[in-house]
């Protein structure tokens, strides 16, 4: 289950993707999908509610390149066309059991505002080209301006086979 909380916006919806290193393979599930599109409560219940449960198991005999989840968050303009609201990142907990995990989320800013003029008269903002792989290197990051947008509340089950056959502790 996903609950965000975001600075503006009335219905929005998100793509996760799972990013992981090449020592990994994907045992079973989606590596990715998409939820339904969530519209604001009122009063006090001013966030959006995505009941989104993804499954995914990974193998693996190396924790160099440990799975992380992506977030896209993409909501409709005023014209009805999709712009992405903003992005995030969270390594999948290495510890087995129920772990909440607040998610920032994150848009990338224009270098001018003449990009910015011509991004909402075409209705596209600045977008990241691959997001999640781009995303989860986070090679780059420290000369890209972002825009924080607000938050995402992500509940994992994680669970463990055969770590200490393999020399690591939980």
């Amino acid at each position: 289950m996903i609950i965000n909380k975001f600075y503006e916006g009335d219905a929005i919806y998100c793509k996760y993707d799972f990013v992981y290193g090449n020592d990994w393979e994907k045992e079973d599930g989606q590596i990715s999908g998409q939820s339904q599109f969530a519209c604001k409560g009122e009063g006090s219940y001013d966030y959006f509610v995505w009941n989104l449960p993804f499954e995914c198991s990974f193998r693996s005999l190396n924790p160099y390149g440990w799975p992380k989840l992506v977030i896209s968050c993409v909501y409709p303009d005023f014209l009805g066309r999709e712009v992405i609201k903003g992005y995030g990142v969270v390594h999948i907990p290495t510890q087995p059991g129920r772990h909440e995990r607040t998610i920032q989320i994150f848009s990338p800013l224009t270098s001018s505002l003449l990009l910015k003029f011509f991004g909402f008269l075409i209705g596209q903002k600045a977008e990241i080209i691959n997001a999640p792989k781009v995303i989860a290197s986070g090679e780059g990051r420290e000369i890209t301006r972002t825009k924080c947008e607000g938050s995402v509340k992500v509940v994992f089950q994680v669970t463990q086979r055969d770590m200490e056959k393999f020399g690591y502790n939980n």
